[in-house]
């Protein structure tokens, strides 16, 4: 519950195995069928698979979300601010409840809206160790849509971009960026 009757609507995929395992946070895109796609819940369970603890959302006002707020919080004013919210609740309640959370192995990834979160999650907080933003890394406009550019975060200080952002944020942690060539 991240304000009085919200919740976050995800999923979590848990390695098999005991001990400490990372954790990757991966908010969805804009993509239907959201966290639901078939290859978004591949690329979760390959990631537990693999040993981490990996945890994906609906974007505000998409799949469940949609449910409890409607489709059209998806381009309200708050949009962006909320599903910033909604990431950092998120990992705080994983590293919070689940004791087998390597705090010093926690990565971010996600596409398209999915990116833009990642790098704004890693903008609130600073425990990941690397993000993998993928088709969202863009230096000539503000996001795409009010989710991600509700506030043109991306575009203060007299112009910033989506890789300066990235770049100041992250380094010298590793960041893994996916173009699609149209982004």
């Amino acid at each position: 519950e991240t304000l009085p009757g919200l919740y976050v609507c995800g999923t979590i995929y848990a390695p098999l195995a005991r001990g400490r395992h990372p954790l990757i946070v991966s908010p969805a895109g804009h993509w239907p069928g959201g966290r639901y796609r078939p290859d978004q819940q591949a690329r979760m369970a390959v990631f537990a698979r693999m040993g981490a603890v990996a945890v994906d959302m609906d974007i505000v006002g998409w799949g469940d979300s949609e449910r409890q707020i409607g489709r059209e919080a998806h381009t309200g004013q708050h949009a962006m601010q909320l599903q910033v919210l909604w990431s950092k609740a998120v990992t705080d309640w994983i590293v919070a409840s689940r004791r087998d959370i390597d705090t010093t192995r926690m990565a971010a990834t996600g596409g398209s809206g999915g990116a833009t979160h990642t790098l704004l999650l890693a903008l609130v907080d600073g425990r990941f160790a690397a993000l993998a933003p993928v088709v969202h890394l863009v230096s000539h406009f503000d996001g795409g849509c009010p989710c991600e550019s509700g506030r043109p975060v991306t575009l203060a200080g007299g112009g910033s971009c989506t890789p300066e952002l990235l770049s100041a944020v992250m380094a010298p942690r590793p960041v893994l960026t996916v173009s699609d060539g149209g982004d």
